[in-house]
């Protein structure tokens, strides 16, 4: 196959905001919450991880480079973050935080590992050629 065959949409495109959307929910969670702050930690610290993932993959990306390392790490974490959530709805615990947290964390993780399997982001437009 071509180098044709790419994602409809950039990794870091959707995954930087959902670092940003747990790094909020997980500290509003430490501070407002009663007894969540070891899964508001859990959450910023993932969605911290997330957002460096997505920008060393931004940066290899705008490099030219592969960033599906970063992508698939990325997707490993949300899923991780997914199975807690649904392990904590389960239990009772947090149920209204961790259902949102779960169901974001299971989209973003469908949403990446379909990135990898339709072979990447999708390239740099080229600039250079006016049409």
């Amino acid at each position: 196959m071509g180098g044709s065959r790419h994602a409809v949409l950039h990794d870091f495109c959707m995954n930087i905001p959902y670092g940003a959307f747990m790094v909020t929910v997980g500290l509003l969670a430490c501070v407002f919450i009663q007894g969540a702050v070891k899964f508001g930690l859990t959450a910023a610290s993932i969605g911290a991880f997330e957002i460096a993932l997505s920008s060393l993959s931004l940066k290899a990306w705008k490099a030219g480079g592969h960033s599906t390392l970063f992508t698939v790490a990325g997707g490993v974490c949300s899923s991780v973050m997914a199975y807690v959530c649904t392990s904590l709805w389960r239990l009772g615990a947090f149920p209204w935080l961790s259902g949102i947290v779960g169901v974001a964390s299971g989209a973003i993780s469908l949403f990446l590992f379909y990135n990898v399997l339709s072979g990447g982001n999708p390239p740099p437009k080229n600039t250079d050629k006016k049409e």
